[in-house]
């Protein structure tokens, strides 16, 4: 059995070999977390990638109720309310937030108004 091999089954036995992965690369390269940072990215001078249904929907209002931009023309005001209400329902601040602390009730507020503005360009 070769060193190789007898390493790859370790890791997968265990379980850990893209967390030990991982946390090689983070030790090597400074807080290499897996996960691009698009910050970083545009600190360094790159562009991010262009998102190609930012032409139909630039403000992202349909994106944000989680209706597709690509058929704005067919969704009519009644699709636009059942996707508010659903989102009403799990993102409102009173439920979202609960018994938590004041920023988690805050970043809550925050996204239902985002949420509550897009219905209102929308619904008519």
């Amino acid at each position: 059995m070769s060193y190789w091999r007898g390493n790859r089954r370790s890791a997968s036995a265990s379980g850990a070999g893209g967390s030990r992965f991982v946390g090689l690369l983070g030790s090597l390269f400074g807080g290499f977390s897996g996960a691009p940072d698009p910050a970083a990215a545009t600190a360094r001078g790159m562009q991010p990638a262009a998102d190609p249904l930012d032409e139909l929907d630039p403000r992202r209002y349909y994106r944000t109720l989680r209706l597709d931009p690509r058929q704005r023309d067919t969704v009519d005001a009644s699709q636009v309310r059942s996707a508010f209400r659903k989102l009403a329902l799990t993102m409102h601040p009173d439920k979202a937030a609960g018994g938590s602390s004041k920023d988690a009730r805050a970043a809550a507020d925050a996204k239902f108004r985002l949420v509550q503005e897009a219905y209102d360009m929308l619904k008519d």
